[in-house]
């Protein structure tokens, strides 16, 4: 193992001044030349040049004693530095005295989240909520984490174990990913980050255990289907997600978190004098629990059954009877868009589609 020299700090703008010298007295016409000359690396070589490194007490004496020119630039030496200057602390070393390192990992857990939380904070200070419908929902007095729960079991998922959880939802609507990064403005103490995938998809995102631990409160498990490689019987032995947090919460929450479920998950047509409303969900006891829920808005649907489908159910159809009631709730999001999946709506406004099947049904609406 090579030991540790004696490093030379050098007045600024001498040590560069004593290389390139070198290089015109020895005619190293290149720094990769100059490398070869004193065994060394040509990006140290760079480094010395630019005297991002300071050059060890060996080199200079070998520059010496090929080139008498350089001992003139001993004045020029400010400091002798130990061999360890500049290295960081710890390592190896430092780790094994640690008696109980358990103890101290997690004591740096605290101090890294501690600078995360204060660095977060100083950013929401500066970055304030300003979708108009959230602003609205809070002063509503409306369960904002129930609507993220509603949002989670759509197109979203929270991922983790052990303290660490990942909080994320994935729309092509700019109006959806607007809504949900204000929520998780709003709920998390951490900044959620957005970002956008070559397909459009914007994947909004934040790390925050104690509001996953809130969300997992109000639905033990946001896996709504079997991973690629699990059966679908190792799958339903494991907890399953429920929407019981929508039984139990205030009539006005209840309404919000269905209509943000039809604007995520929701489908509406309107052709060949057949008007339909319908949301997606691939899961037997979600599909069943969304049944009891749209009953409590007097909004009454049936289970969409799908062969093809892990689970053989695709959603739940909202009877033609009904949709007047939906729309009665408010319907859709106001400025969420029908996906590019429909050849025939894409870029139209849910809400748009809704009441001219309104329309059809109920004649004009006032």
């Amino acid at each position: 193992m090579a030991t540790l020299q004696i490093r030379l700090k050098f007045r600024k703008g001498k040590q560069r001044e004593l290389l390139l010298s070198f290089m015109k007295a020895v005619k190293c016409s290149s720094q990769g030349k100059l490398a070869e000359v004193l065994s060394t690396k040509r990006n140290t070589i760079k480094n010395w040049i630019s005297e991002t490194y300071t050059i060890p007490s060996e080199v200079y004496k070998r520059i010496c004693s090929e080139w008498r020119g350089a001992k003139k630039f001993e004045r020029d030496i400010a400091l002798k530095l130990s061999p360890n200057w500049g290295l960081r602390k710890g390592g190896k070393n430092r780790i094994s005295r640690i008696k109980n390192l358990k103890e101290y990992c997690k004591k740096i857990r605290k101090i890294k989240a501690l600078r995360r939380l204060e660095k977060n904070e100083r950013l929401k200070k500066r970055i304030k909520i300003k979708n108009k419908l959230v602003l609205g929902l809070i002063k509503e007095g409306v369960d904002l984490k129930c609507i993220l729960a509603t949002y989670l079991l759509t197109d979203g998922s929270l991922l983790g174990k052990h303290n660490c959880y990942r909080i994320a939802y994935y729309s092509k609507d700019e109006t959806l990913k607007n809504i949900v990064h204000d929520l998780l403005l709003n709920e998390s103490r951490y900044m959620p980050s957005i970002s956008l995938d070559k397909k459009g998809v914007y994947s909004i995102r934040v790390s925050d255990s104690e509001l996953a631990d809130s969300l997992i409160k109000l639905n033990p498990t946001y896996k709504k289907l079997p991973f690629k490689i699990q059966s679908k019987e190792d799958y339903l032995k494991e907890m399953q997600p429920s929407l019981d947090f929508l039984k139990n919460c205030d009539n006005k929450t209840r309404q919000w978190c269905i209509r943000f479920a039809f604007s995520t998950d929701g489908s509406i047509s309107l052709s060949q004098g057949r008007s339909t409303l319908s949301l997606a969900c691939y899961h037997l006891m979600l599909c069943k629990q969304w049944i009891e829920i749209l009953s409590l808005m007097n909004i009454k649907s049936t289970i969409i059954k799908r062969k093809a489908s892990w689970c053989g159910v695709s959603g739940v159809y909202v009877r033609k009877e009904s949709i007047p009631e939906f729309y009665r709730i408010g319907g859709f999001v106001d400025g969420v868009k029908i996906s590019k999946k429909s050849k025939e709506y894409k870029g139209l406004e849910k809400n748009k589609l809704l009441s001219s099947v309104i329309k059809r049904i109920n004649g004009p609406v006032a």
